[in-house]
């Protein structure tokens, strides 16, 4: 024999921002008062088989006034969210499953996170949980499907879930939780597009219901600033009552108490802490972070012979190097190897967040063991392109034409390479080494001809 559950789920998410958009996605936060600007998916479960679908009526809904769920007394728009939210799903008995997303762009050059808020009521019949009502929440990357860790939550009905009470509403032990605010991180998603996709679904018998609401702001919260200003502005998450900033190493210093302040740049990578306090009955407080980084000074040898390398190096994680004359020095953009090309000074440059600059000034000068000349009088070895990206033309110009064989060997001397060329014809190569100098050499009748191959990244 079956019995009735009753899963009225109540979720509503915001996205917070340390910095916004520059531009609100549209309807991201249903202020239009409308649907439109999702995705919408409807079907049936157990278990939860989905498609595309319009906004169905009374199935994905906009809600707005000072009206609560019957079932947890909660209002029907978030608090803090706006005049509006969506409600996805209703009490009508059935197996139905709806599905709403936004698909929300990661800016480059930080870290960001989504703050949202949620509150679930549940009626336990005691099904298998497979065969239960639920609510899902899961952050994707859009163009792989790879779900985004530590950003999916699946709320089943249960009467053991932590946290939740008994409801008064009656038809059975109904349970529920607050309005709960969660987190989200993105790290290493820069220029990404995250799909956020909400869900909610009856149970599988077709004879109880699950149903939530959802909202959304408009930005995204930074847990990390790159800056190089003389001021950096810190932003807290929309949507709470109150906020106190401090230093989060012994949260004794207190930087303001509004949601956005403004803090001298720190002269070192600095964490600051935001205490965050929900309206009443919302939430408990809650403490985020914010990181700022700011440039540092490059270290390395400020001196490297032509053909030698060199590792430079930045505390700071993630920059691009870049060098001011790759005639003199040439530098792998990720990995920081200095390679000495002929003998000047360069500025070596390693940039983060896009603007902000570390420099270095670095002296190429001649190498004793490669000042030996690289041609003979009568015989030549050319190569073109050089430097190059493994792809090159050799030539040995002769006074004959003969087969040749050429060696190349790295800066210590040890063979990576041999093959046979034509004298007075241009060969081609497509190698694949890693990044560095090589040694490319002969032996002709008038002697051994060397030249210098540069590999880059």
């Amino acid at each position: 024999m079956s019995f009735k559950l009753n899963f009225p789920l109540i979720a509503a998410l915001i996205f917070v921002s340390l910095q916004t958009f520059g531009q609100c996605p549209t309807n991201i936060d249903f202020e239009t008062g409308t649907t439109s600007n999702w995705s919408y998916y409807a079907g049936s479960c157990c278990p939860v088989a989905v498609s595309p679908s319009p906004a169905l009526p009374n199935r994905m809904s906009i809600t707005s006034g000072t009206g609560v769920d019957p079932y947890g007394l909660f209002p029907v728009v978030a608090p803090g969210g706006g005049s509006h939210s969506l409600k996805l799903g209703n009490d009508s008995v059935s197996n139905h499953a709806e599905r709403a997303r936004y698909y929300v762009h990661v800016p480059t050059g930080a870290t960001y996170s989504l703050i949202y808020r949620y509150a679930v009521v549940l009626s336990d019949p005691s099904h298998t949980s497979t065969m239960q009502p639920a609510m899902t929440i899961v952050a994707s990357d859009s163009a792989t499907g790879t779900p985004v860790p530590c950003a999916s939550y699946s709320y089943t009905a249960t009467s053991s879930l932590p946290g939740f009470l008994m409801s008064g509403a009656g038809g059975g032990p109904v349970y529920y939780k607050p309005w709960t605010m969660g987190n989200m991180k993105f790290p290493g998603l820069g220029g990404h597009t995250i799909a956020i996709d909400f869900t909610t679904n009856d149970c599988g018998f077709s004879g109880h219901f699950g149903y939530g609401y959802v909202d959304m702001s408009c930005g995204l919260f930074m847990n990390e600033i790159i800056t190089c200003a003389g001021t950096v502005s810190l932003s807290g998450p929309d949507g709470y009552q109150s906020y106190v900033w401090k230093d989060s190493a012994t949260f004794s210093t207190t930087y303001g108490t509004s949601q956005l302040v403004v803090v001298t740049t720190p002269t070192v990578a600095t964490t600051y802490a935001v205490i965050v306090t929900p309206y009443v009955g919302y939430g408990c407080v809650d403490t985020l972070y914010t990181r700022v980084i700011v440039p540092a000074p490059i270290t390395g040898p400020g001196t490297v012979c032509i053909g030698g390398t060199a590792t430079m190096t930045n505390p700071v994680p993630g920059g691009a190097w870049t060098s001011g004359s790759t005639g003199i020095a040439i530098i792998g953009g990720s990995s920081g190897i200095i390679t000495g090309m002929a003998a000047g000074t360069t500025t070596i440059t390693y940039t983060i967040g896009g603007t902000c600059v570390s420099t270095m000034a670095v002296t190429v000068t001649p190498c004793p063991s490669l000042s030996a000349p690289f041609s003979n009088k009568d015989e030549a070895l050319t190569i073109f392109p050089n430097p190059n990206k493994g792809e090159l033309m050799v030539n040995l110009s002769s006074a004959i034409n003969a087969t040749a064989i050429i060696t190349i060997t790295n800066l210590i001397g040890v063979k990576v390479d041999e093959f046979r060329i034509n004298t007075n014809e241009n060969t081609r190569l497509k190698i694949a080494y890693p990044a560095g100098i090589y040694i490319l050499s002969t032996n002709t009748s008038q002697g051994r001809l060397v030249e210098r191959l540069v590999i880059m990244e």
